[in-house]
């Protein structure tokens, strides 16, 4: 999805309206690359592999995601077709609410075994979390893809 919008830029307004999040991403590199392309997209600069290559090197990231290879092999590896964009950010979102969850229920796993714990009160505070995690992510643009990138089970 990444190089996508190096190759296609115009994808990134899709993206940006879906109101993906660096912290979306599982990979740093892919998160310190996003990051990047929102802030060029909120200067109306032109997103293209070298204003990006540009931008991380200006915050002391480039080296940090693998230099100019990465960014290449990201292009190299993408599908600039808007359905393929848009299927592959609602995976990410799907990922991310995945992994927002896991962290809930490892906090929840510790809390547990603490002396003194209250189910009822670590039940309460589990099931706020994981409905935070779920209406902020929700509350986001829905693209064409997101259900289908989620499981049945939603």
């Amino acid at each position: 999805m990444l190089g996508s919008i190096l190759l296609k830029p115009e994808l990134a307004a899709d993206i940006i309206a879906f109101n993906l999040q660096p912290e979306d991403f599982y990979l740093a590199a892919h998160r310190h690359i996003y990051r990047r392309v929102l802030d060029i997209a909120l200067t109306s600069r032109p997103i293209d592999i070298v204003s990006v290559a540009e931008e991380l090197q200006n915050h002391q990231e480039l080296d940090v995601i693998g230099g100019y290879a990465y960014l290449s092999d990201l292009v190299y590896l993408a599908v600039p077709e808007r359905k393929h964009v848009l299927y592959h950010s609602a995976i990410v979102m799907t990922k991310a609410k995945l992994r927002g969850i896991q962290v809930v229920g490892e906090r929840a796993q510790a809390a547990a075994g603490a002396p003194g714990a209250n189910p009822r009160q670590l039940g309460r505070e589990v099931i706020g979390q994981i409905e935070i995690i779920l209406t902020e992510k929700q509350s986001r643009a829905t693209l064409p893809g997101e259900r289908a990138a989620e499981s049945s089970d939603d």
